[in-house]
């Protein structure tokens, strides 16, 4: 199918998993939020809810964009085979809160993703990550391998240096105030620390209320989707 965008995307026809038993299928659909130790905020939705399918965590491009878009898109087939997961990254659509101001490092991502897996006491879940989430997937599967029953990989993300100085360029245009010190970024050599601080900085901007957070954004993109 085609997007909004004009971007292709996946749908599924005939798909079967493997799956071991689940423990734990007291899940109920819904919105909730999960409060952090460090008082980040996220954001998660669970849809498509039947104790006969297995549970599958979406994990969004980015970084900094948000579920919302996949879950409009891609829901409605996905949900047909598994119970979905929604989940938006810390500092990133519905889990924005702009009185946090601590950390925003990759490492607590991850950590996000396995908190929310303990939380909601399940056994084994399917990952699936697009883009950059891709690359969390993958990251998340090295670390807690026992957690997973299946791992898919949607336009996954293999090279973060080269994915940052692209989302960098962008970010100039969108984020003129910063242009200066993101060009010095763009012409240094890519290292964890280089993206650390971009990640701060970028996330402490005074304009970044992120562009899904606000209410008539999301009509207004479930308005085109209608029309898809």
């Amino acid at each position: 199918k085609m997007n909004s965008f004009g971007e292709s995307y996946i749908t599924f026809k005939n798909v079967n998993f493997n799956y071991r038993e689940i423990s734990s299928m007291n899940l109920v659909n819904g919105e909730f939020k999960l409060k952090r130790p460090d008082g980040a905020s996220l954001y998660y939705k669970i849809s498509g809810m039947a104790k006969n399918k297995p549970i599958a965590l979406i994990l969004h491009g980015g970084p900094g964009l948000n579920s919302y878009t996949t879950e409009k898109m891609l829901g409605k087939d996905l949900e047909k085979y598994v119970t979905a997961i929604y989940l938006d990254q810390r500092g990133c659509g519905r889990s924005y809160d702009p009185d946090f101001n601590k950390s925003y490092l990759y490492k607590d991502i991850l950590e996000d993703i396995e908190a929310l897996r303990q939380h909601l006491n399940i056994s084994q879940w399917i990952l699936m990550g697009h883009s950059f989430g891709a690359l969390l997937a993958i990251d998340y599967t090295i670390r807690y391998q026992d957690a997973l029953s299946h791992l898919i990989l949607a336009a996954p993300t293999a090279d973060m240096s080269v994915v940052f100085k692209d989302h960098m360029r962008l970010t100039m245009q969108y984020f003129p105030k910063q242009a200066s010190k993101i060009n010095k970024m763009l012409n240094s050599e890519f290292t964890i620390e280089l993206q650390n601080d971009y990640l701060m900085l970028t996330s402490s901007n005074d304009d970044s209320s992120f562009y899904w957070i606000a209410k008539e954004k999301q009509n207004e993109h479930d308005e085109i989707n209608n029309h898809v």
